[in-house]
């Protein structure tokens, strides 16, 4: 009898083992498994201990067996890392590379010719030609302050609305910038060299107050260059099926990313975020999501200072002619064709440089007739602005958010 007990439990025993073990491997298989759809894809080890902070992210289409779509999201990874470093470094204005002139290197000899290669010299050139009021290639120092502030646990104390020499310090960096003779470029007629020239008396004005944040930096468009290299580089290697977005709201879709693209334009309703409106697009399709307050799960870059019973709401794009915000953009959404990344990229640094509600109707009606705007302001309202654009089908209303639409007009020329 107990030989007889003891067979049993041996055999008891060894059935829950197996089961154990089928269980587990049936996990790991089902882990492993992978269905046809929409993958995030990361940078690989040795990539992300350079971009971990390029805010850069790529969602790609695979479909097939698990093996096929696991061959192919590792060759994706793999050629998105090396094409993200390749541009990330080249436009680091901070961190000079063995053997690579980029953007810091420029600025490491200005006053002296650099000679750079064909990509940074195209990069340089159009930054260069899109400079104005409201956006400056020279204003790395300025947008400099902005991040420290705003990446600080509790920045109210120091900001220019409390402190009034962070106010006269910001305000004097963009008074360097409207003073003529202290930035400018030089191109070398062979497209090989550049130079970044500075005045003394700037120089001199940093040193004696412990600036030493770059003077050259695509700031506001750094991302958006950045993201147009490596969508570029992706398509002309055939890689077309997925979309590229950054933290900052750039959104650039790939022609095979699908035939529609839905997305949620969201308000805020004085308390919180809520959606407002459904947009219906095709790819491939560019697009800047921009918000002046800190969007669900944004625990830096972005505070609000209350003054005078006012929320004053401080984000990534200060008004570069003032040195401050100009407070009148609450949120923006711009969509336009593949390429255009840039250009609403730059259209979306402009518009917060506007001071009224008037310059900004004004230029949305002026927009090309492929670009679309949707918008809402900090005047309380609960009004979505739209301008019609071909980049977008349709747009639909959520009844329920309590906001009404305003059509904007377009200026036919």
């Amino acid at each position: 009898m107990n030989k007889k007990k003891m067979t049993v439990r041996i055999l008891l025993c060894a059935i829950a083992v197996a089961i154990a073990v089928y269980a587990f491997t049936s996990g790991i298989m089902a882990l492993a498994h992978r269905d046809s759809g929409y993958f995030d894809i990361g940078f690989t080890a040795e990539g992300n201990a350079v971009l971990y902070q390029s805010g850069l992210h790529l969602r790609y289409y695979a479909e097939g067996s698990s093996n096929e779509i696991r061959r192919l999201t590792n060759q994706v990874q793999k050629l998105y890392t090396t094409l993200t470093l390749e541009a990330y470094k080249l436009l680091d204005e901070r961190e000079v590379y063995e053997g690579l002139s980029n953007i810091a290197s420029v600025n490491a000899a200005a006053n002296r010719w650099v000679s750079v290669s064909e990509n940074l010299y195209a990069v340089l050139e159009s930054a260069n030609s899109l400079q104005s009021e409201h956006y400056s290639l020279f204003s790395g120092a300025l947008h400099a302050q902005w991040e420290t502030l705003r990446y600080l646990e509790d920045p109210t104390e120091f900001d220019p609305a409390n402190d009034d020499d962070k106010k006269a310090l910001l305000a004097r960096h963009a008074q360097w910038l409207r003073t003529p003779g202290t930035f400018s470029f030089d191109f070398d007629k062979d497209n090989t060299a550049v130079r970044l020239n500075v005045s003394d008396a700037y120089l001199s004005w940093a040193q004696e107050n412990g600036i030493d944040a770059p003077v050259l930096d695509l700031n506001a468009l750094h991302d958006a260059y950045l993201m147009k290299a490596v969508a570029q580089s992706l398509r002309a290697q055939g890689y077309n099926d997925g979309y590229l977005y950054t933290d900052s709201g750039l959104y650039v879709y790939l022609s095979g990313a699908g035939q529609g693209i839905s997305f949620t334009v969201n308000a805020y309703d004085g308390e919180k975020e809520i959606a407002v409106a459904a947009l219906n697009a095709s790819s491939p399709l560019s697009l800047v999501r921009f918000t002046a307050y800190a969007q669900e799960g944004a625990k830096y870059g972005y505070y609000a200072v209350e003054k005078d019973g006012k929320l004053l709401y401080r984000h990534l794009y200060p008004d570069i002619a003032g040195g401050e915000y100009c407070d009148q953009l609450m949120t923006l959404y711009l969509a336009a064709g593949e390429n255009d990344i840039v250009d609403i990229a730059l259209r979306c640094a402009e518009w917060n440089g506007l001071k009224t509600p008037e310059e900004i109707a004004a230029c949305a009606a002026k927009l090309p007739e492929n670009t679309f705007a949707a918008y809402t302001l900090q005047d309380g309202s609960k009004t979505l602005y739209v301008r019609e654009g071909s980049a977008v089908k349709d747009v639909t209303l959520d009844p329920e958010s309590g906001f009404a639409v305003q059509g904007i007009e377009p200026l036919i020329n």
